[in-house]
Order: C-alpha cells, then sequence, then structure tokens
C-alpha cells in the first residue's frame, strides 16, 4: 500500500494489490462499497500521520440516471458535499448531458465538470460550455493542459477559459507521481501569469474550500481583460494551426 505525502487535500478512493485505483465511478451497481470503506479507513488513517486531511470522493462518468445515484446509501460527492465532479467523454458530447445536469441542480446538488478543456467537442467548438455554465456549472482546469501535456488545442482552449474567467478549480488531476505530477508547477506558472498570485491561491485553495462547505464559489478574473469577439473568433485561428 502507498504512503501519500502531500499537504493538499485529497479525494481517493482505495489502493488495492500495491497500486492505485483511479477514482473514477462509471456504475454504482458494479461498486464494492464495503472494499472501498475499509481501504479509504486505512488510507485516512496512514494520510493523518503525515498531517493530510484525506476525505472521499469520485469523478462521475456521466450517466442518463445520475441524479438517481445521489439517493444512494453510500454518498458520491465530493467529501460528502454538494457538489458532483463530472466528466463528459473526450469523444462525442452526450445528448442527454443537459437534462441530466438539470436533473442534478434539481435534487439540490452542484456539478463540478472536469477538464472541459481536453473534450474534443470543446476544443471543435467551445460554444457547447455556454449552456453549462448559463446553469451554473462550475469548471475544473487540469494543470497539465496548461502546460501543454494534452496537446496545443487543450492548452488553447484552457488559457482561453482563464481569460474569461470561467476557470472555478485547479486540479493536478494526477493519477500517480508521473508526467501529471511533474507538469504541476508549469502548469501553475502559467495560470500565474493570466490571473496572478492572488487567482492561483482562490483556483487551488479558497475555491476549493468553498465546496467543502457547500459555500459560494466566487469568480477568478484575470489580469487583463480578453479580447473582444466570440470563442470561434477568438480561438480559430490558433486551432486551425494546431
Amino acid at each position: 500500500r502507498p504512503v501519500i505525502r502531500s499537504r493538499n487535500v485529497l479525494f481517493v478512493r482505495r489502493a488495492v494489490a500495491g497500486s492505485w485505483e483511479i477514482p473514477h465511478l462509471h456504475d454504482p451497481d458494479l461498486e464494492d462499497w464495503d472494499a472501498i470503506a475499509e481501504e479509504t479507513d486505512w488510507l485516512r488513517f496512514q494520510a493523518a500521520e503525515h498531517g493530510i486531511d484525506l476525505r472521499q470522493g469520485y469523478e462521475i462518468r456521466i450517466h442518463p440516471n445520475l441524479a438517481g445515484w445521489t439517493s444512494l446509501p453510500h454518498p458520491i460527492s465530493l467529501a460528502g458535499s454538494k457538489t458532483l465532479l463530472v466528466e463528459l467523454p473526450f469523444v462525442g458530447w452526450p445528448t442527454f448531458t443537459e437534462q441530466t445536469i438539470f436533473d442534478v441542480q434539481a435534487q439540490g446538488f452542484r456539478v463540478l465538470l472536469a477538464h472541459p478543456e481536453r473534450y474534443e467537442a470543446v476544443m471543435n467548438d467551445p460554444d457547447v460550455l455556454i449552456p453549462l455554465r448559463e446553469r451554473g456549472v462550475l469548471m475544473q482546469l487540469t494543470t497539465g493542459s496548461l502546460a501543454g501535456l494534452f496537446g496545443k488545442r487543450s492548452k488553447a482552449v484552457s488559457e482561453q477559459l482563464l481569460r474569461d474567467g470561467w476557470v472555478d478549480i485547479l486540479a493536478s488531476d494526477a493519477h500517480s507521481a508521473g508526467r501529471r505530477f511533474v507538469s504541476v508547477a508549469e502548469g501553475i506558472a502559467v495560470a500565474r501569469e493570466i490571473v496572478g498570485d492572488a487567482g492561483v491561491e482562490q483556483l487551488t485553495v479558497t475555491n476549493p474550500a468553498a465546496i467543502l462547505n457547500d459555500a459560494d464559489v466566487a469568480p477568478v478574473l484575470p489580469l487583463r481583460s480578453g479580447t473582444n469577439g466570440s470563442w470561434k473568433q477568438r480561438l480559430r485561428p490558433i486551432l486551425a494551426r494546431s
């Protein structure tokens, strides 16, 4: 079993046979909830010895019945809060996306969208995010995207999201101590150029704490206002060259 060394709050599902199992949730009916509870308790104990506040959470693949999952006896939100971290497919845009998010919100939950800048649909047309943002969906950006780890198109979209004040959380999404982990510092440096020290603090400390406490998440604005024009007008030259 691995030993966690970090000063940050962590959301971990479980570690089995000495290797990490990423905290993704695709179907509650397929989960071994007793094993999850056992491993989470063990990890929480280990983390506490290193001064880490370890809390349980999931990155949930969007599903038409997602709103129904919120009433399960096993919490699927982030640390028992009223926020669900939801992931869309990297390729394609499910036709039930908007309705599912509406249903989740109708149950009293907030939706935090994981790495929107990495979805093919968003890179092709960032306007697809507008209806979600208008519904109050929060956005979580990956530091590796800002560092160029997932390509030029993802980097361009992630920077524009920051400039437009559409990013609420900046996260590592580091599944291991590999390239994603190494790129965290580089991604934060890029974010600091766009939103400044105070903005980075808000994206990595203040807003995550607000989510845990079911408090309001304040917008993070860029140091300088972005250029005029629509998403398509601003990004078309960049995406065309990529």
